[in-house]
């Protein structure tokens, strides 16, 4: 689910305090203890407005986005910027475990994605991509944003924090700002998000739905295997190999009800009605090429052991 929280200390004896928007009803939280609040919710907005009156400085961690993707879906984007608009100073995004774009959105400063700092990797797998993860160096002028520099750390195949070395961080750096000025031409965001959406689909939906391998869902029974109302999501994460009628139906439940995961499947479909052909389309993938080879090559290096952050 995409959801928004927050909870900050005092940081300076200059700034009152900072609030944390902790919704009257915890029944919808992973656990009660945990303060939660779905992005989308009119309440939350409201307590955002409310919060911004009460603190000097306000912060908020929205949760949400397309693991691996560099991009975040344009949905998403609008969400934050949203939070920009209603008060927030200072947006920073997690989830997706791998470094995405940074922008000043009016006031305020919208980090999309930090990456990875400190993240074992489920099942034996590892992406190289998640070895390179930011810190945020932030300064404030009352409660506007003055400055936020990113600070490239790296995370090194036994989970250790990496300080890097100066090529690495410079190409670190490079990345941040490539994937930083995809953000400012919203058509140009919406082309690569669409042909990165169809990788996404393609490699993680495609055989699933279509295809002939245990555990595979099929489109003609879509109907009967959504029709089960909201189910626990422990059970999502036990059932990920969908060998089960009920496993295949958290995942097309999943896939429906999370606004992220249908914007893929639904991108992805229409690129099986009309594959892409146009020049920006092919200029689309050939920048998606570029940047995976570019965080691939660069993850690779960091990775390997290294002076670690004290």
């Amino acid at each position: 689910m995409d959801s928004v929280c927050s909870g900050w200390p005092t940081i300076t004896s200059s700034i009152r305090g900072w609030a944390a928007f902790r919704p009257r009803s915890r029944s919808c939280a992973p656990r009660p203890s945990i303060p939660f609040a779905a992005i989308d919710h009119p309440r939350f907005a409201q307590a955002l407005r409310e919060a911004r009156k009460t603190v000097d400085v306000l912060v908020v961690m929205a949760h949400g986005g397309v693991e691996l993707s560099w991009m975040p879906p344009p949905h998403w984007s609008e969400h934050l910027r949203r939070l920009a608009e209603q008060g927030a100073d200072l947006v920073i995004g997690h989830h997706p475990h791998v470094v995405q774009g940074i922008e000043r959105y009016g006031r305020a400063v919208i980090a999309y994605s930090l990456g990875d700092c400190y993240w074992p990797r489920s099942g034996g797998t590892s992406d190289p991509r998640r070895s390179v993860g930011l810190a945020l160096d932030v300064t404030f002028d009352g409660p506007r944003v003055e400055s936020a520099t990113p600070r490239p750390l790296g995370l090194t195949q036994d989970y250790c924090v990496k300080v890097l070395e100066a090529d690495e961080e410079a190409a670190a750096t490079d990345l941040i700002e490539r994937l930083s000025r995809l953000l400012v031409d919203p058509d140009v965001a919406a082309r690569v998000w669409n042909a990165l959406a169809v990788r996404f689909f393609a490699d993680r939906h495609q055989s699933r739905l279509f295809g002939s391998s245990p555990g595979a869902v099929r489109i003609r029974d879509l109907a009967r295997y959504a029709a089960v109302g909201l189910l626990n999501l422990a059970d999502s994460v036990r059932s990920r190999g969908h060998p089960t009628l009920r496993g295949q139906q958290l995942y097309l439940l999943n896939l429906l009800q999370n606004p992220s995961h249908r914007e893929v499947c639904i991108r992805g479909l229409q690129a099986l009605v009309s594959p892409a052909g146009s020049m920006e389309e092919r200029a689309a993938l050939d920048e998606i090429d570029a940047i995976n080879r570019e965080m691939t090559a660069l993850g690779s290096v960091v990775s390997q052991a290294g002076p670690t952050a004290g």
